[in-house]
């Protein structure tokens, strides 16, 4: 369950440490998640009901995603598409039972931003290309 700490941060009940929930084997329902998130300034993921923090990026990572935004940005100028970085959230929903998961590539092109974008400035669409 979750509880909110003395800073408004959301925690796991019953982990001592005190630490925030992600990747202790305890689920949390994406709407907890949604919650967890906005009250974090963490770059965070949601997979299969698991919370995950996202460690930065060493040099030689943030040196290839550099190049590859620039390429890209290149070919693709002119065109409806346009590639983004992380951290920017994709919600993923499994067709068959409608899980839903919320992940943050390192590089991804969307073509139809403007059809998928909600009035909230969130992207609701499938990307044409994930990295």
């Amino acid at each position: 369950m979750l509880t909110t700490n003395h800073r408004g941060r959301v925690y796991l009940e019953g982990v001592r440490e005190n630490l925030p929930i992600f990747g202790y084997g305890h689920k949390a329902s994406y709407e907890e998640f949604l919650r967890f998130r906005d009250t974090t300034d963490e770059r965070v993921e949601y997979i299969s009901g698991e919370i995950y923090l996202q460690a930065s990026s060493k040099t030689s990572h943030q040196y290839a995603v550099t190049k590859l935004i620039t390429m890209f940005s290149t070919y693709l100028e002119g065109t409806s598409c346009t590639p983004f970085v992380a951290p920017f959230d994709i919600e993923l929903v499994r067709p068959l039972t409608n899980e839903r998961n919320m992940v943050q590539p390192d590089l991804l092109v969307i073509c139809d931003l403007e059809d998928q974008l909600t009035e909230d400035d969130y992207y609701r669409g499938t990307p044409k290309l994930v990295v």
